[in-house]
């Protein structure tokens, strides 16, 4: 079972991106997922896996 976290993208450089997290900021990955600057995202283990709804 995976658990994952939504977070709002700030920044994107390349495939990877800066997100909040619930005020936490981390790096991950967006290879997976076609995502801009705002949107939210389910990350899990350093990716983002899907787009989400707001």
């Amino acid at each position: 079972m995976c658990i994952t976290t939504p977070g709002r993208i700030l920044k994107i450089e390349n495939n990877k991106a800066i997100v909040d997290i619930n005020g936490t900021i981390t790096e991950v990955r967006i290879d997976l997922v076609k995502a801009s600057v705002g949107d939210y995202v389910y990350c899990a283990s350093g990716m983002a896996i899907e787009k989400a709804d707001r």
